[in-house]
Formats: structure tokens, sequence, C-alpha cells
């Protein structure tokens, strides 16, 4: 299909690419129907039945807890997925759909790292601060993974969401890593994460994330967090959207935790918006003791709210209570 968009016509292409998704999509379900992920299976490392119930006990009331998080959405929460067989490494959980979920994103990244590098080459000779180019093919390169495992987020409040050129800081809430893939490949802007350290260090994607310009932070020493918050200030003025999530660390059970001032601060520093994002759902199939998602998620929601001044008389504490 990449062959053919080079040299092909529009609309064949079109159909081409069309019918190679549509290949990939039914491989994948048609796959997954076959994987035994039941209750009853046999996972590779053995537990005892106390151990599975208190493990199900646990995710049925992450699915309650959502119903409460998620306040006035239409989007109900689905039902917690079922581990199957699997694999507990260093006490993270890795089963068959997480595995699928690994194959499809580094999958992913072989085919685009070409056009990765060629992008940040150019971004480097024509846009140096902003690196665009690199944000759109980490942006496609996000979804197009999401998307061959039939994931697709229902996204809400798009009327809110700032011009193209404006530079604004999103200030989701933070529930799963793959909130991260979530957002990189359905927000229609571009945008840089402030990360911490460790997830620019893992291959492929913490290198793509370091062409981008991502911004890291080592959140036990003082030094990295001052000249963090100086790159983020600088990043905003030259015209870059930033991501943070303001509660510091996920949230177990889809709860809004308690917000941290930097984020507030490094808006008000640079003169910004501030624009409130939701992420619902996200939590149920990708808890905090699971290395990959455990299921395929599903009713997961995007809500976009209107924006938040950071006028200068606006007072910090003000702002976290409005956001």
């Amino acid at each position: 299909s990449f062959f053919f968009h080079l040299n092909g016509n529009f609309k064949s292409k079109m159909k081409i690419e069309r019918l190679t998704a549509i290949f990939c999509l039914l491989s994948i379900r048609s796959s997954l129907s076959f994987l035994p992920l039941t209750a009853s299976s046999k996972p590779f490392a053995a537990q005892s039945g106390a151990s599975i119930r208190a493990r199900n006990f646990a995710h049925e009331n992450l699915r309650n807890s959502c119903a409460v998080n998620a306040g006035q959405t239409s989007i109900e929460a689905p039902e917690a997925p079922k581990y199957g067989p699997h694999l507990t490494l260093k006490g993270y959980t890795l089963n068959t759909v997480g595995i699928m979920y690994i194959i499809s994103s580094f999958g992913a990244a072989f085919v685009f790292y070409p056009f990765l590098i060629g992008s940040y080459i150019m971004s480097k000779v024509f846009q140096p601060k902003t690196m665009r180019y690199v944000d759109w093919i980490v942006h496609m390169w996000s979804k197009v993974s999401c998307l061959l495992m039939t994931f697709k987020p229902v996204i809400t409040g798009i009327e809110n969401l700032p011009p193209m050129g404006e530079a604004v800081m999103y200030v989701p809430n933070h529930c799963s890593y793959f909130d991260i893939m979530t957002l990189s490949g359905f927000l229609p802007r571009p945008f840089k994460y402030i990360s911490k350290i460790e997830v620019l260090r893992i291959p492929l994607i913490g290198w793509a994330m370091r062409m981008a310009h991502h911004i890291a932070i080592r959140r036990t020493d003082r030094k990295s967090q001052i000249q963090t918050f100086k790159d983020a200030v600088t990043s905003l003025k030259n015209g870059n959207s930033l991501v943070t999530f303001a509660e510091g660390t996920r949230s177990p059970d889809g709860r809004l935790g308690s917000f941290k001032k930097g984020p507030f601060t490094m808006a008000k520093k640079a003169g910004v918006r501030i624009v409130p994002i939701s992420l619902i759902n996200t939590h149920i199939m990708m808890p905090k003791d699971c290395l990959m998602p455990v299921g395929i998620p599903r009713n997961v929601e995007i809500k976009i709210h209107p924006p938040v001044s950071t006028n200068v008389g606006t007072k910090l504490k003000k702002l976290l209570t409005c956001v």
C-alpha cells in the first residue's frame, strides 16, 4: 500500500489503502475471537482461586467507581476484562491482548520510522522550534496502532479546542499509561508531553519523543524540576502546546486527584490558556498493575472542556479550582 501510495493515481490509492485497513482490522478481530480469554483459562503463572476472585472483585470496584467518575457523560463503563492466560513480569501483568498490542505498536513503528527520521531532518531545517513534522508522524503512528487493535475513542467538545496556531496547556486527568496513546492518536492538535524521564528511555517510543523535543522531568531531582519549568515556558512561548498530567501520578480507580501547582504556574508565566480534558474509562482496560492493556479498550471518551484564561490578575488557587 505504501509503495503504491507513491506511484498510483489518487482514486486507486484510496481504494488500496481502505482495503488494506479493513483487511488488517478483520484479521486482528478474527484472531482475537479464538483467544481463550475466559476466567476458566489456565494462566501461564499458576494462581489460586482466591487470588483470581480477589482480582475480579477489584476490577468490579474499578468499574463501579468509573461510573461515578464519568459524571454527566453518556458513555457507559465497560465490563472489566478477564485476564485469562497471562505472565507476571516484575509485578506487572501481561496477557495475550497486551502481546497483540505490543506487536501492533512496534510493527507500526517499523513502518513509520523511516518517515519519522525524514520528518526530523526536515523539522530541524525548517521548524527547529516546533518540530511540527515529527509531531504529525507520531500522531499517525499512535492512531494506526490503536486502530489496528480496533480501538477508537469518542471525542466530545471539539468546538472547545483552540485555533491550530495557538499554544495552550492541556491538563487531562491521568488514569492509565494508555492515556498517552489515546491523546497522541486522537487529539487533533500537535503538542508535546511533560513526561518523566523513564518514558523517554523506552526504545523507539522514547527516541521519537526526544526527536519531537518532548520535555523530560526527574520527579525526585529539584534541579531537574527547575530546568523542566524553564524548558516548558520556553516551549510554550515558541508556539508549542503542552500536555501535563497535573495530578502527578495515575489514579488507581479513575477518580480525580488533587492538582500540583507546577503546570498552572507554567501556563501563567507563558501567558497561555489552559484546556482541561477528561479521559474516561481508560483505567479499566489498563489498570496500574498491567504492563499493557488487558482488553480491547471500549467506551473510552475524550471530553474537551472550554479553555480557562490565565490573566495576570487571576490567583493560582482560583485557577486550580476552576480547572
